[in-house]
Parts: structure tokens; C-alpha cells; sequence
């Protein structure tokens, strides 16, 4: 990200210099910087934002870092732009020391080895260079100031492979990812089955048959032009093994306002949703108006499927 900043900078500055003769430079800058700006002005201000959304700024990122190492490297021999080229590597490396030292105490040591190697060849390669001699020298400088600043990402993807990750898990997790959680983790899914979607990072064709025949049971529960009801993301499940109607109670989060409380309860009075599944006691969303509507106008049942595990199942088809 501050790569990026500073070719956007540098870029402009360009630009500005050479006039008209810069238009076609101008504009993939403007592209590439209004799609970053636009994400984290977004970013910025969202209540709930999720680790994963920030993978949306790599394109714009990788595109400004691209155009401003071309635009530095065509113009090396001025002494502004070697000196800035050196100062934007060794910036970008001190920033991924940072980023992987956050993740937690076990990526400490290899935080400050990449951010001390960083921090002293790229002080060493902006000597050189601001002294006028871009040799060898200062040339291995930065070679190795960018290799430090490559030490984070590199760690992070080399973790995400060997933990099987899937689009939604975080590098350097301490809980590690879906596929291969910390034990302590595992150990607490297993004893408080939480309530929310599911996500598999593999599917074997047994678990698809069973997703698919529970799919089937539960259309043949739903009668034709009724709903099923679920609150938040758990609603993904359902989709997934193909029941014909699923209402999602709030979308993904839970927190959408949609359908509304009074939507719901004439959707109920008119017998348009057949059954529903929402949290029980103790759950944090259990004091949501839309829950208590659907405690209120339907039957709690037992459980009709393996996969209704996560919340209460009620009857709404008598409401």
C-alpha cells in the first residue's frame, strides 16, 4: 500500500511536468488509483468488514507498484528518481515487517529479521544512490531491501498452502483455517456447535449425496410457494443442497434489513413461509425482532435434517 501511494505521487508529478504529452500515462494511474482509493474510503467507514474483502485492492495495488518501478527505472539516472525508487522499496519492506509482526508472537522473530534487513540495505541503497553512485553496490541494496519486503507475503502464502486454505481464511491465523484448525479450536466446535453457515473447503461425493438427498427431503417438506426461513449466513447450507426457496433473515451477517419484522410476520400470516430455522437462547441474535416473530408465530420442533444442527427449527406452515 505505501508502494503504491508513493508511484501514485511520483506518477502525478510526472504528469504534471510533461503536460499533454503525459495523458497516456495519466490514465491508468487514474483507473488503478481511484479503484484503490474508492475500496478503502469504503473499507474505511464499513462497520463490519471482513479480512478476506481486503483482497480487492491487490489488483489496483500490484498495477500502481508496476507503473511507478516502470516509470522510476525509465528516468534512473535522475538523482530524484533513483532516490525515490530506493525510498518506496524500502518503505513497502518496512510495511510487510509490520504486517507480519502482527500476526502474532510466533512471527515476531521473522518480522524483525525482515524488517532490520529492510530498515539497513535500503538506508544503505539510498546513500548510494543519493550520493551519485548507482553501482553494483547499491543495486544489491536494493535487491535485497525488495527481498525483505517479499519475506511477508511469501510466508503467508507458504502458510495458506500447507494449511489447505479456502477464499475465506486469514494467512498466519492462530486458529489456522477450515481445513486445518488448531486443535484447541477444533475441540471447542465440537463441544458448542456454533450457530451460522458452513463453509467446505472440501467436498468429498459422499458429502455431496447427502447434501443433495437432504435437499430433497427438505423440498418435500416446503410446500410449492412457501418459504424456508434462515437467519444469516446459515442460509448458504440450504441454498447449496438445493431447496427450492430460502429466505435469508438479515443476508450474510444477519444485520440486513430485509425482510423487516412487520415483512415477516404478514409473510407468516399469509402461510408464505412453511418452515424456519433462527437462533435459540443464549445465542446474541436471539433478542432480533424477526427471531422473536418467528418464535412467536410458529412451533418449535424437533430437529428434521442433520444440517439443522446450528439453530432452533420451527413449523410456521399453522401460523
Amino acid at each position: 500500500m505505501p508502494a503504491a501511494v508513493v508511484a501514485i505521487a511520483g506518477i502525478i508529478a510526472v504528469c504534471r511536468a510533461r503536460g499533454q504529452a503525459a495523458r497516456r500515462q495519466h490514465a491508468p494511474v487514474m483507473l488503478w488509483g481511484l479503484w484503490l482509493l474508492a475500496f478503502a474510503v469504503v473499507f474505511s467507514i464499513g462497520s463490519f468488514v471482513q479480512s478476506y474483502y481486503f483482497a480487492i485492492l491487490s489488483p489496483a495495488i500490484a498495477a500502481l507498484c508496476a507503473l511507478g518501478a516502470r516509470a522510476a527505472l525509465d528516468r534512473f539516472a535522475a538523482f530524484r528518481w533513483r532516490v525515490a525508487f530506493a525510498a518506496g522499496v524500502a518503505i513497502a519492506a518496512l510495511w510487510s515487517a509490520a504486517v507480519l509482526a502482527e500476526a502474532g508472537p510466533s512471527w515476531r522473530g521473522a518480522a524483525f529479521a525482515a524488517g532490520a534487513t529492510a530498515l539497513v540495505t535500503g538506508a544503505v541503497a539510498v546513500g548510494l544512490l543519493a550520493m551519485g553512485r548507482p553501482g553494483r553496490l547499491a543495486r544489491l541494496a536494493l535487491a535485497l531491501t525488495a527481498a525483505a519486503g517479499l519475506a511477508g507475503p511469501v510466508v503467508a502464502d507458504g502458510w495458506l498452502l500447507a494449511h489447505r486454505a479456502g477464499p475465506f481464511d486469514v494467512p498466519l491465523s492462530p486458529g489456522g483455517t477450515f481445513a486445518v484448525s488448531a486443535p484447541s479450536l477444533a475441540r471447542a466446535r465440537l463441544e458448542h456447535p456454533g450457530y451460522g453457515g458452513t463453509i467446505f473447503p472440501t467436498v468429498s461425493a459422499t458429502a455431496w449425496r447427502q447434501l443433495q438427498a437432504y435437499g430433497q427431503r427438505a423440498n418435500g417438506l416446503t410446500p410449492h410457494g412457501t418459504w424456508l426461513a434462515v437467519y444469516g449466513s446459515a442460509a448458504s447450507t440450504y441454498v447449496l443442497s438445493g431447496i427450492r426457496q430460502v429466505l435469508p433473515i438479515g443476508g450474510f451477517t444477519g444485520s440486513a434489513p430485509f425482510p423487516t419484522a412487520g415483512q415477516l410476520i404478514r409473510m407468516l400470516l399469509r402461510h408464505q413461509i412453511a418452515w424456519a430455522e433462527v437462533p435459540g437462547p443464549g445465542d446474541v441474535r436471539y433478542d432480533d425482532p424477526r427471531v422473536q416473530a418467528i418464535t412467536k408465530y410458529c412451533v418449535q420442533v424437533d430437529r428434521y435434517g442433520d444440517m439443522t444442527a446450528r439453530g432452533r427449527t420451527y413449523d410456521c406452515r399453522d401460523a
